[in-house]
């Protein structure tokens, strides 16, 4: 077959294929997935279209698209050379194609492919940073040094059949390979955070460090980097071993939870993320009562996170705010004193509190009243005295609080069952109509009766 014929029938094959999916992909999809099939005569492009329409998360598939050139390259030539049973890719789902080849790709990437020549070429592209019994750290200065060390990894940085990323992370920052002695491989780019394993996988930097402490004890990074990156993001500070107090500083004064991945941070530094967020004080090992304070004053709930606070720093909290005395064991009275006149609800966080605490609470708001246990005749009399309606509130108040009440509000006479007489008349006194709201009726005496009508007569 000539080759125009063969081009001929590779376009009527690949209008067939946009005609039938055009209701399912955008005509730049459509090209996207094609220049993604690595052979000739896209024999793959099919398989690529059904993946992608089936996918739940297409973002990420036409992001990781160039893995998928990548692993195709390899699969086809598996199966020129009869190394894996499953030949047919319609029979594979995209998301298995990787481990179908992954036991091969070391065959077929075999760093005796490189002539000895050219191998030395490529290692004098390469800076070691750190040689020992653990493993080895290295800096690739060219795009070929980079697919050389990512050989066997899914990294952008090392492809060789779709675009190759290396150029763009070269100009921000140096490339860090990372090849333990256990045989992983792990990339890791400062400028952009960015920690992977071979499959470009996100590694968790945490968990990485516990196993591989020796790797960051070894990479270096000028304060001028360090500044830079920790501005974009305050959290690029976990990756910093020993980072000068400019740096810490830069870091918490943008968001005060970085401290936490700052060890043995000053006093200043401490202060300053404290001042940014009080609950970073449950990141800081031994806070001063000085540092303690202005977390508990920038929020009083953070308490809650300070073993054994001081007298001064309860105090700084609860006159932040009252309900903190939740989080304080046996407060003193003069704590307690200073959250109900914070807050004067925040007495029902009190276990027993004294009566002049109680008072303290009433004759800021009488509602509070309903907030306390038992409180004396004293108590009552005072909550009704700021508000006559916390009459409400007082389970069987005594007469003289009775009295107390109707004297300033006859009509509170309705919150008060089978009231007295001497009440019935001093609410009728005080407001005339306060009749009408005596309950039961029966209990109204004629005199009580007879006093009313003499009042609304007399208007």
């Amino acid at each position: 077959m000539k080759i125009n014929e063969i081009v001929f029938l590779l376009e009527d094959r690949l209008d067939f294929l946009r005609n039938k999916y055009e209701d399912e992909i955008t005509t730049s999809i459509f090209e996207r997935l094609l220049n993604n099939d690595p052979t000739k005569k896209k024999i793959y492009l099919q398989w690529l279209i059904k993946n992608y329409i089936n996918n739940t998360n297409k973002d990420r598939f036409l992001e990781d698209l160039y893995k998928t050139k990548e692993d195709l390259v390899v699969f086809t030539k598996l199966k020129q050379q009869n190394k894996i049973q499953q030949k047919d890719i319609n029979q594979i789902k995209y998301e298995n194609l990787y481990d179908i080849i992954k036991p091969h790709m070391k065959d077929l990437t075999s760093g005796k492919e490189i002539k000895k020549q050219e191998l030395e070429k490529i290692k004098s592209q390469i800076k070691v940073v750190y040689d020992g019994a653990e493993g080895k750290i290295l800096i690739p200065f060219t795009e070929k040094a980079s697919c050389f060390l990512g050989r066997q990894t899914r990294w952008c940085t090392a492809s060789t059949e779709s675009k190759n990323y290396f150029n763009y992370y070269n100009k921000k920052g140096k490339l860090y390979v990372i090849l333990p002695k256990d045989g992983r491989k792990f990339q890791f780019h400062f400028q952009e955070l960015q920690l992977m394993d071979e499959q470009d996988k996100e590694v968790n930097f945490e968990l990485f460090d516990k196993k591989y402490p020796w790797v960051f004890n070894n990479i270096k990074f000028t304060e001028e980097e360090q500044l830079k990156v920790v501005k974009k993001d305050v959290y690029a500070i976990q990756y910093i071993k020993n980072p000068s107090e400019e740096v810490q500083l830069t870091a918490v004064s943008q968001n005060g939870h970085a401290i936490e991945f700052i060890k043995n941070p000053s006093e200043k530094v401490q202060l300053t993320a404290a001042k940014q967020d009080g609950y970073i004080i449950g990141y800081i090992k031994n806070p001063s009562e000085k540092v303690q304070i202005v977390a508990v004053s920038q929020n009083g709930y953070v308490i809650k996170r300070i073993k054994n606070p001081s007298e001064e720093v309860q105090l700084a909290a609860v006159n932040q705010d009252g309900y903190a005395i939740k989080h304080i064991k046996n407060p003193s009275e003069k704590v307690q004193m200073a959250a109900v006149q914070q807050n004067n609800y925040s007495i029902i966080d009190i276990k027993n509190p004294s009566e002049e605490v109680q008072l303290a609470a009433v004759n800021q708001n009488g509602y509070a009243i309903k907030r306390i246990k038992n409180p004396s005749e004293r108590v009552q009399l005072a909550a009704v005295q700021q508000n006559s309606y916390s009459i409400i509130d007082i389970k069987n108040p005594s007469e003289r609080v009775q009295l107390a009440v109707v004297s300033q509000n006859g009509k509170t006479i309705q919150y008060i069952n089978n009231p007295s007489e001497k009440v019935q008349l001093t609410a009728v006194n005080q407001n005339r109509y306060a009749i009408y709201n005596i309950k039961p009726k029966s209990a109204i005496t004629d005199k009580v009766r007879q006093l009313a009508e003499k009042l609304i007569r007399n208007d």
